[in-house]
C-alpha cells in the first residue's frame, strides 16, 4: 500500500510541475480520477494508458512517457 500512495503523489507532484511548467492548470495534465486510475493499474507501457478511462492519445502522447519514468522511479 506504501508503493501505491507514493506512487500517487509522485504523479500528483509531476502533474504539479508540468502544470506550472506549461502555465496551464494542473487538471490538464492529469485529473485526479487519472492519477487514481494510474496507481491501480500502473501502466508500463504508453499502450497501456488506453486502459485509462478518459486519458486518451493526446495526454498518452504528451505526458505517457513522463508518467512512466516517474513510475519506473518510485
Amino acid at each position: 500500500i506504501r508503493i501505491l500512495k507514493y506512487s500517487f503523489f509522485s504523479i500528483a507532484e509531476f502533474g504539479l510541475k508540468k502544470a506550472r511548467e506549461l502555465d496551464v492548470p494542473s487538471f490538464y495534465i492529469c485529473h485526479n480520477s487519472h492519477l487514481i486510475s494510474i496507481t491501480k493499474f500502473l501502466p508500463v507501457s504508453l499502450k497501456d494508458f488506453s486502459e485509462i478511462k478518459g486519458f486518451g492519445n493526446v495526454r498518452t502522447d504528451k505526458y505517457g512517457e513522463e508518467i512512466l519514468d516517474v513510475l519506473m522511479n518510485v
